[in-house]
Protein backbone atom coordinates (compact mmCIF):
# COMPACT_ATOMS: atom_id res chain seq x y z
CA UNK A 1 0.00 0.00 0.00
CA UNK A 2 1.15 3.54 -0.67
CA UNK A 3 -0.09 6.89 0.60
CA UNK A 4 1.33 9.18 -2.11
CA UNK A 5 2.89 9.06 -5.57
CA UNK A 6 6.45 9.13 -4.18
CA UNK A 7 5.81 5.95 -2.15
CA UNK A 8 4.16 4.30 -5.16
CA UNK A 9 7.24 5.05 -7.29
CA UNK A 10 9.58 3.63 -4.63
CA UNK A 11 7.51 0.43 -4.35
CA UNK A 12 7.28 -0.11 -8.11
CA UNK A 13 10.99 0.60 -8.62
CA UNK A 14 11.96 -1.80 -5.83
CA UNK A 15 9.71 -4.58 -7.15
CA UNK A 16 11.10 -4.15 -10.67
CA UNK A 17 14.68 -4.23 -9.38
CA UNK A 18 14.08 -7.35 -7.27
CA UNK A 19 12.26 -9.05 -10.17
CA UNK A 20 15.25 -8.39 -12.43
CA UNK A 21 18.09 -9.09 -10.02
CA UNK A 22 16.83 -11.67 -7.53
CA UNK A 23 13.49 -13.32 -8.24
CA UNK A 24 13.44 -13.63 -12.05
CA UNK A 25 10.06 -11.92 -12.41
CA UNK A 26 8.33 -14.09 -9.78
CA UNK A 27 7.11 -11.22 -7.55
CA UNK A 28 3.36 -10.88 -8.04
CA UNK A 29 2.27 -8.13 -5.68
CA UNK A 30 -0.68 -5.81 -6.05
CA UNK A 31 0.30 -2.20 -5.37
CA UNK A 32 -2.76 -0.20 -4.33
CA UNK A 33 -3.45 3.10 -2.63
CA UNK A 34 -4.08 2.94 1.10
CA UNK A 35 -7.52 4.26 1.92
CA UNK A 36 -7.84 3.43 5.64
CA UNK A 37 -5.19 2.47 8.20
CA UNK A 38 -6.06 0.88 11.54
CA UNK A 39 -3.36 0.93 14.18
CA UNK A 40 -3.07 -2.37 16.07
CA UNK A 41 -3.79 -2.53 19.80
CA UNK A 42 -0.99 -1.57 22.21
CA UNK A 43 -0.16 -5.17 23.11
CA UNK A 44 0.77 -5.78 19.46
CA UNK A 45 3.19 -2.82 19.31
CA UNK A 46 6.91 -3.66 19.61
CA UNK A 47 6.06 -7.31 20.28
CA UNK A 48 9.56 -8.54 19.47
CA UNK A 49 11.18 -5.94 21.72
CA UNK A 50 8.80 -6.62 24.63
CA UNK A 51 8.93 -10.43 24.25
CA UNK A 52 12.53 -11.26 23.30
CA UNK A 53 12.34 -14.80 24.72
CA UNK A 54 9.07 -15.74 23.04
CA UNK A 55 9.54 -19.00 21.11
CA UNK A 56 8.20 -17.59 17.84
CA UNK A 57 10.32 -14.44 18.14
CA UNK A 58 13.50 -16.43 18.90
CA UNK A 59 13.06 -19.24 16.41
CA UNK A 60 11.17 -17.66 13.51
CA UNK A 61 10.99 -13.87 13.59
CA UNK A 62 14.59 -12.99 14.45
CA UNK A 63 16.21 -15.60 12.16
CA UNK A 64 13.94 -14.44 9.31
CA UNK A 65 14.96 -10.82 9.92
CA UNK A 66 18.64 -11.78 10.02
CA UNK A 67 18.34 -13.60 6.67
CA UNK A 68 16.60 -10.56 5.20
CA UNK A 69 19.28 -8.19 6.57
CA UNK A 70 22.01 -10.34 5.06
CA UNK A 71 20.31 -10.56 1.67
CA UNK A 72 19.03 -6.96 1.41
CA UNK A 73 21.18 -4.67 3.60
CA UNK A 74 20.45 -1.62 1.46
CA UNK A 75 16.66 -1.81 1.97
CA UNK A 76 16.64 -1.54 5.78
CA UNK A 77 16.01 1.79 7.46
CA UNK A 78 18.99 3.45 9.09
CA UNK A 79 19.18 4.17 12.83
CA UNK A 80 16.80 1.34 13.73
CA UNK A 81 17.87 -1.37 16.17
CA UNK A 82 17.35 -4.80 14.66
CA UNK A 83 17.54 -7.72 17.05
CA UNK A 84 19.91 -10.63 16.67
CA UNK A 85 19.17 -14.13 17.82
CA UNK A 86 21.36 -15.41 20.61
CA UNK A 87 21.82 -19.16 20.11
CA UNK A 88 22.61 -19.76 23.78
CA UNK A 89 19.32 -18.15 24.88
CA UNK A 90 17.42 -20.27 22.36
CA UNK A 91 19.16 -23.33 23.76
CA UNK A 92 17.98 -22.44 27.27
CA UNK A 93 14.40 -22.03 26.02
CA UNK A 94 14.59 -25.44 24.32
CA UNK A 95 16.11 -27.02 27.44
CA UNK A 96 13.31 -25.53 29.54
CA UNK A 97 10.70 -27.00 27.20
CA UNK A 98 12.20 -30.50 27.42
CA UNK A 99 12.61 -30.23 31.17
CA UNK A 100 8.92 -29.40 31.62
CA UNK A 101 7.88 -32.04 29.08
CA UNK A 102 9.76 -34.85 30.82
CA UNK A 103 8.69 -33.65 34.25
CA UNK A 104 5.04 -33.84 33.19
CA UNK A 105 5.20 -36.95 31.01
CA UNK A 106 8.05 -38.79 32.67
CA UNK A 107 10.68 -40.83 30.91
CA UNK A 108 8.48 -43.84 30.27
CA UNK A 109 9.32 -45.12 26.81
CA UNK A 110 5.85 -46.64 26.42
CA UNK A 111 4.14 -43.25 26.69
CA UNK A 112 0.73 -43.03 25.11
CA UNK A 113 -2.38 -40.89 25.40
CA UNK A 114 -3.61 -43.28 28.10
CA UNK A 115 -1.07 -41.70 30.48
CA UNK A 116 -3.06 -38.46 30.54
CA UNK A 117 -5.90 -38.21 33.07
CA UNK A 118 -9.27 -38.11 31.41
CA UNK A 119 -11.65 -35.23 32.06
CA UNK A 120 -14.46 -37.75 32.05
CA UNK A 121 -13.14 -39.51 35.16
CA UNK A 122 -14.72 -38.58 38.51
Amino acid sequence: FYSDDAEKQIIETTIAKLNNEVYNGKIATEVTEMDVFYKAEDYHQNFEKRNPYNGYVRNVSIPRLNRFKKKFPNILKENVKHYKSEPLSSLFVLFGFFFLFFKFVGCNASFSIRNFPSRMEN
